[in-house]
């Protein structure tokens, strides 16, 4: 009887002591919204304040390194805007493989010294504002007598318009709008930037390869004019420096209208004109010795009745030292007075002598949606995982066939709205993808000059409606770097030969190309006006404003002189005459949407 009065007691005290921590936890968990009794503290990362923070530090586990760190990994990413294009911290280029890790001597913009240069690229370097040292530099110092201009100060023919706003930026330039003081015409000013660790000789002579290389490509409808450069002092909208006068596209460029919800309403025939112009512009850059290296969507504008325009040569390269050439030609043609003529044919000597070689270069550039396998190696993010052999090294790259490789990405770009992979790397799961495609597709085709496509109906390239658009593709985006389309052999091929386009791409005249490289220049008389007082100021010379007159100086106050209205009336003619030669290349106008 004891034993079992002995083991209740135990269950008893049991049960008692179970009850009591129960009771001791219930306590605890009631303190938790006693805010008089409590002593229990939350962690940081339970408090209602920090949910968000939890949420963000406990991601999905990824178990594949290269992949990239998305919430969702899966899901597709619009296409997103970038205006930079990079260069390698590696700066070097030549033609010779002897010679390819030297600086010296050459032309291309990764000439410039290396301290120059962030690990980031050439374009991303815009933290602090740096001023370049007074007095600015005069650029007709530097530039040959064929490119010299009448006048060198910005504000002398120009008046900034928006209160001096931007409308674009860059790592390396901001763009603005101007007018012409004399023709009241809108141009954009593309100001230049004095980079981190970059002195006055560099930024003037980075500039100075520009200009030269954005003044030999003009000529051609698909290329962006660029008229003048000039010195700009500073004001309360911008540092002093150097600046581009260039022809204004107000319709914007085309990654804006792809991205756009008007895009979708365009017809396959008009987005094939506009890739077929973009085409015919790199035709006549690599036709001139001269690849891009940076051809995208954003570096496309959009200009009157459906016309393209490819821009911004920052980064663009050629095969030969453009500042010896361009001076040459200085000589040969001092005797001719019309710069008109003698840029067209300094263009055209330098197509005769240097369009046919290849552009062979060593190191990292462009975007890396657009970028080829063989040049995307050359990436300093690369090189760390894959070194690169002695043999890649040596071998290096064509220029010419990675614009073809842009070009076809630029093709798929318009067609998906979309850039088909982010980078040319085995860990990009969608090139992977492309890859095994292009590979089955180059097992399998017919072994002829020009089969079939790989088949439209896989999802990767629905969006290119026939087997003849999905062959172009492959072509240019070839992984096989010898089985690419050059330029050459984009217009041989028979579907894109039966692209329509709203104007005529075939060769044109010497006048033709005069026509086209000014129209709508700018007028600089401010030089001309100076002198002119400065040798008389009889009062019969002087001509005070009229409340009614024909002169575009009158509506400004300004004093009009004879010689000031003979000089406008003399360039009115001439833009008449340059329209005349320009009219029969507009073909009756096929775009149903105002671009």
């Amino acid at each position: 009887m004891e034993d079992t009065n002995k083991s209740i007691t135990k269950a008893a005290t049991s049960l008692s002591l179970n009850d009591h921590k129960h009771n001791k936890s219930f306590k605890k968990f009631t303190n938790l919204f006693n805010s008089k009794k409590s002593s229990y503290k939350l962690k940081e990362s339970q408090t209602a304040d920090n949910l968000d923070n939890l949420s963000t530090k406990r991601k999905p586990h990824n178990s594949n390194p290269f992949i990239n760190k998305l919430d969702i990994p899966h899901k597709e990413k619009p296409l997103i805007y970038n205006p930079f294009g990079t260069l390698s911290k590696t700066h070097n280029f030549s033609n010779s493989p002897s010679q390819q890790f030297s600086s010296s001597g050459n032309n291309s913009r990764e000439n410039t010294s290396s301290s120059q240069q962030s690990s980031l690229g050439f374009y991303m370097t815009d933290g602090k504002q740096n001023l370049l040292t007074l007095p600015i530099l005069d650029p007709n110092e530097k530039l040959p007598s064929i490119f010299k201009s009448i006048n060198d100060n910005l504000f002398d023919d120009f008046d900034l318009l928006n209160n001096g706003k931007s409308i674009g930026q860059g790592g390396s330039s901001e763009v603005k709008l101007v007018k012409n003081k004399p023709l009241k015409n809108v141009y954009v000013l593309k100001k230049f930037k004095l980079l981190n660790d970059e002195n006055d000789d560099q930024f003037y002579n980075r500039i100075l390869k520009e200009y030269l290389v954005s003044k030999i490509t003009m000529g051609n409808i698909n290329i962006i004019n660029t008229f003048q450069v000039l010195k700009i002092s500073t004001t309360s909208s911008m540092s002093r420096g150097w600046g581009f006068i260039m022809e204004y596209c107000p319709q914007g460029d085309l990654f804006s209208l792809i991205t756009s919800k008007q895009w979708p309403l365009y017809k396959f025939e008009e987005k094939l004109c506009l890739f077929k112009q973009i085409a015919s512009g790199l035709k006549h850059l690599h036709e001139i010795g001269i690849a891009h290296r940076d051809l995208k969507p954003e570096n496309v504008l959009l200009h009157e009745s459906g016309i393209i325009k490819i821009i911004d040569f920052g980064i663009s390269i050629c095969n030969f030292d453009i500042e010896k050439k361009v001076l040459c030609m200085d000589d040969i043609l001092t005797e001719e007075n019309d710069s008109r003529t003698n840029l067209i044919k300094t263009m055209n000597q330098i197509r005769e002598e240097e369009g046919d070689k290849p552009i062979i270069c060593y190191t990292y550039a462009g975007s890396a949606p657009y970028v080829p396998p063989e040049v995307y190696k050359f990436n300093e993010k690369q090189t760390l995982m894959n070194p690169l052999s002695a043999k890649d090294k040596s071998a290096g790259y064509d220029a010419k066939l990675f614009d073809s490789w842009s070009l076809g990405i630029l093709l798929y770009t318009m067609l998906a709205t979309k850039n088909p992979f982010k980078e040319p790397t085995k860990q990009d799961l969608n090139f992977r993808e492309y890859k095994n495609l292009f590979e089955q597709w180059s097992q399998y085709a017919n072994k002829t000059e020009y089969p079939q496509g790989p088949s439209v109906e896989t999802k990767f390239l629905h969006q290119f409606k026939t087997r003849d658009l999905s062959r172009v593709f492959c072509r240019l985006v070839s992984i096989k770097v010898e089985e690419r389309y050059s330029i050459d052999d984009l217009f041989k091929d028979p579907y894109f030969k039966q692209i329509q386009t709203c104007i005529d791409l075939g060769e044109q005249n010497e006048d033709v190309s005069k026509a086209i490289a000014h129209k709508r220049e700018p007028l600089l008389i401010s030089k001309l006006l100076q002198d002119s007082q400065k040798e008389s100021n009889k009062a019969e010379d002087v001509k005070h404003v009229d409340t009614i007159s024909t002169s575009p100086l009158d509506s400004e106050g300004h004093v009009v002189i004879k010689e000031i209205l003979a000089k406008i009336n003399e360039y009115k003619e001439q833009q008449r005459k340059g329209d005349e030669l320009i009219k029969p290349l507009y073909k009756p106008k096929m775009h149903s949407h105002n671009i």
